[in-house]
């Protein structure tokens, strides 16, 4: 829906001159009914709605509000309330365009699938394909492969339109577009587009001989310049599509027989890095720094291939050589190729020991280029913060002792330079708080501070630091932020850290930390082969005292509106680090309230809906269990509309079908609360087959499972197919029911045997469950039971309850076989000494039903 409603939203706006003429209004008229026909909703505007719009645009947002909501409807009624305004049409020119590259892909380094991140962008460029906006589906299609070089998808997408935009134009055509707005082609630019183009369809179908022959060509240096930050992003674009397409050929993967490939890879990789030390020892700097960008531009396509060159023997050794002593725009270009090494454990290594101690002076300097500094310590930041995970993990591998040597090296540097991780997580909460800082320089300064964020320490920063965290807000809800995918992922994975509360170890996880601990001890030599005592897993900053209250000061200063804004990214992995961070948010009781007042839960409703991958099915499981803490306790009336209750049923009971206990939990107490106060809940609770989930729920070994899913069960009663389902004695799985709540009636766990009981009571309004209830074996003494001196007052009432049922349709001949169990006496007892006059009127009127069935006491 979203996809199509944006589709109208950038539909070519007619000029003031065409809309005044009333044929084009109603062709618009037709346009607007073809758009809302492919939502599924016919919605067209009247004329003289269209006579009364002084723009197209107010045309466009009228017709928006109503498709949707008709839509909505009709599609996913009691779902989504869809009232506010339509996002602004963005201009071609608002695009990112990513200058350097770097602003689109740091945040990125963070994610294990990137292609997520550029995945809607392909889909809005088929959208404006088919409407003939080539100039705005090319501008989409140029910033998902800036953002992900390895989508697949974007590739394909770029090599069909880049045929298409940069071919010349038919001059007979004069239609009022944006295309026949583009300048001609520099004929200097041309040619090179021509001949990337060129080299694309080689790689893209070319044999493994040819492309063979295009590696050794003078192409792969045009490839390589074309990587250059001064180049047009056209060329910039086509570049990575190239290197894409060469590191990741499908014929580059092993074979399933295990047989040799005959794909160029070790020439590929060779020829790279020779161009690479040829460009590096040019005398000028710009060709230098062009050495770096390109560097930075096989790191993001295809990061094995980036790590061979780098850590050939002596690259390393000259760029620390030569880097101190260049210019600004190459020391620049080298961070940032350095800062995405540091994404490889290999190459984190080699950078570490010769490269840390001048990142560090870079980062000491109180005067060097933002931009440098923050690119250095984004590398350092890398290089700390992962060896440590890496050490509490387990992953250090077999070479702990070139590990600790490249740790070592980048600690001395950081001691001369009095640098600490405190120190770089400050320098990024500077940068970020700073409204002068943009693009690379944010991007980086947010990527830097995700990583730092990681610590204990830094997270309770971030937290005491209003300002800060007001800035972060700020630049989460600037409307130009909202393109920027990479920045808002890394402002997300700081939100998703600082609230992140500390895994839950299994016993078996317990004792795999135990014994790692052990051999970790042993391998340190320096530590007297004792247990280390600052383990960060044991971080009391991580304990849920302190995570609790920092998700309490978050809430406090508005960070929903925020999520919110974030939340319009298209990334998938950054909707489920929105998720995650909610329901960070929404485990202390006390940020409920304020979260529902924040806009919380409407946006929770909308992390909930569609779900086909993996990812999106995680956010909206995540979602799904936030939203069930609120309903949990906050009055469902107040929290949500009907029609959003309803539509919550759905998720919830998704997540009673789940492996997690506390989901599983959350979700059934959640539902309870819903069919408490809303019959059509329970009527969609039956008609979602519920009552199946339900009963796999009461044979849970989980106590509270158990309990929660027969506290639903109770109150589901009031469903009459769920009551029928229960009351028919002649059905084998009604009279299985009838004996599990039985058994559930004797249960050690008093709630639990109270929720069964209370069902019982409801149902023994019934002759047939009374008649069940007698023909188990146990049935009797155990409703007598539910009397007995040691019960609560409540479950008391139910048995009481339950006993007059049974005497009024089981007769004299039912009631004698109680008396012969003592019922009488446990109803006078309770008669005579209960408080309670709700209980007490209940036994009076079982044993006046006695008396008048001719039962003898």
């Amino acid at each position: 829906t979203f996809l199509v409603a944006f589709t109208i939203q950038t539909f070519p706006p007619l000029t003031k001159k065409r809309e005044r003429n009333g044929r084009n209004r109603h062709l618009t008229r037709y346009y607007f009914h073809d758009a809302a026909f492919l939502l599924g909703s016919p919605c067209v505007l009247s004329r003289s709605t269209c006579h009364r719009m002084s723009t197209m645009s107010n045309i466009i947002d009228l017709l928006f509000v109503k498709a949707i909501k008709s839509y909505t409807r009709k599609k996913y009624k009691n779902v989504l309330k869809v009232g506010a305004p339509p996002p602004a049409t963005p201009d071609k020119h608002d695009l990112p365009t990513h200058s350097s590259g770097t602003a689109a892909r740091s945040i990125l380094a963070l994610s294990k699938t990137p292609s997520s991140g550029s995945s809607l962008l392909v889909r809005r460029a088929k959208a404006h394909e088919k409407l003939g906006q080539t100039d705005l589906a090319y501008a989409d299609i140029r910033t998902a492969v800036q953002l992900d070089p390895r989508n697949t998808d974007a590739i394909d997408a770029a090599q069909r339109l880049v045929r298409v935009v940069l071919k010349p134009s038919d001059p007979s055509i004069t239609i009022d577009s944006d295309e026949s707005r583009r300048p001609p082609l520099d004929p200097v630019l041309a040619e090179r587009l021509t001949r990337l183009q060129s080299t694309l369809r080689t790689v893209t179908d070319g044999s493994d001989t040819a492309i063979a022959d295009l590696v050794r060509s003078p192409d792969l240096v045009t490839v390589l310049r074309a990587c250059d930050p001064a180049a047009a992003p056209d060329e910039r674009t086509l570049a990575l599509v190239i290197f894409s397409r060469l590191f990741n050929h499908p014929r580059a993967q092993p074979t399933t027989s295990g047989a040799a490939s005959s794909y160029p890879m070790a020439l590929i990789k060779q020829t790279c890095a020779t161009h690479f030390v040829s460009v590096l020892d040019s005398t000028r700097k710009s060709d230098r720094a062009l050495a770096f960008a390109a560097l930075s531009a096989i790191f993001q396509t295809g990061p094995g291939v980036g790590a061979f060159v780098l850590n050939r023997e002596g690259i390393l050794e000259e760029v620390a050589d030569c880097v101190e002593l260049e210019s600004p725009e190459v020391q620049l270009a080298a961070a940032e190729a350095l800062a995405l090494a540091c994404s490889d454990r290999a190459c984190r290594r080699g950078v570490a020991v010769y490269c840390g101690a001048w990142l560090a002076r870079v980062v000491a300097i109180k005067d060097a280029d933002e931009r440098l500094k923050a690119a250095a310590a984004v590398a350092i930041t890398k290089m700390t913060m992962v060896e440590e995970e890496d050490e509490v993990t387990g992953q250090g591998g077999a070479q702990g002792g070139e590990q600790g040597g490249s740790d070592a090296e980048l600690a001395a540097g950081m001691m001369r330079m009095q640098l600490k991780d405190d120190k770089l997580a400050d320098l990024f909460k500077d940068l970020i708080k700073n409204p002068k800082s943009e693009g690379t320089t944010l991007v980086n300064a947010v990527e830097g501070l995700a990583y730092s964020s990681l610590n204990g320490s830094i997270k309770d920063k971030i937290a005491a630091d209003p300002t800060f965290l007001q800035s972060l807000f700020s630049i989460a809800q600037r409307p130009d932020t909202v393109r920027d995918a990479p920045l808002l992922y890394g402002i997300a994975t700081i939100l998703a850290n600082v609230t992140a509360y500390r895994p839950v170890m299994t016993d078996e996880q317990r004792q795999l930390k135990r014994l790692r601990d052990v051999a970790n001890a042993k391998n340190n030599p320096a530590g007297g082969g004792k247990l280390a005592s600052a383990d960060p897993a044991s971080d009391p900053r991580d304990d849920e005292p302190a995570v609790s209250s920092r998700c309490v000061t978050l809430v406090e200063r508005g960070v929903v509106p925020a999520l919110t804004s974030l939340a319009k990214s298209p990334s998938d992995n950054t909707r489920l680090l929105i998720a995650q961070t909610l329901l960070h948010l929404t485990t202390p009781q006390k940020t409920r309230g304020a979260i529902v007042q924040q806009g919380g839960a409407k946006l929770l409703l909308i992390l909930t809906l569609k779900s086909t991958d993996s990812t999106t099915k995680e956010t909206a499981a995540l979602a799904a269990q936030a939203l069930a803490k609120i309903a949990i306790t906050t009055d469902p009336r107040v929290a949500f509309t009907p029609s959003q209750r309803i539509g919550l049923v759905r998720p919830f009971l998704s997540l009673t079908r789940g492996d997690h206990p506390l989901s599983c939990f959350e979700s059934l107490m959640a539902l309870t609360n819903l069919a408490s106060v809303d019959p059509d809940c329970r009527a969609r609770v039956h008609g979602e087959d519920g009552l199946t989930a339900i009963e796999a729920a009461q044979f849970s070994d989980n106590t509270m499972v158990r309990r929660a899913a027969t506290e639903l069960l109770c109150n589901m009663m009031f469903c009459e197919p769920v009551f029928e389902a229960f009351a028919d004695p002649d059905s084998k799985a009604a009279r299985n029911r009838i004996k599990m709540l039985l058994a559930l009636s004797d249960v050690e766990d008093v709630p639990t045997r109270r929720a069964a009981s209370g069902t019982l009571a409801i149902l023994a309004a019934s002759p047939g469950v009374c008649a069940m209830i007698v023909a188990e074996p146990r049935g009797l003494e155990v409703v007598v039971g539910l009397v007995g001196e040691e019960e609560g007052i409540e479950v008391q009432h139910r048995g009481a309850e339950i006993m007059r049922c049974l005497v009024e349709h089981g007769g004299k001949e039912l009631g004698e076989k109680l008396v012969e169990m003592e019922a009488h006496l446990r109803l006078a007892a309770l008669v005579k000494e209960c408080d309670v006059m709700e209980v007490k009127a209940v036994a009076m009127e079982a044993l006046k039903t006695m008396a008048e069935k001719g039962v003898k006491m």
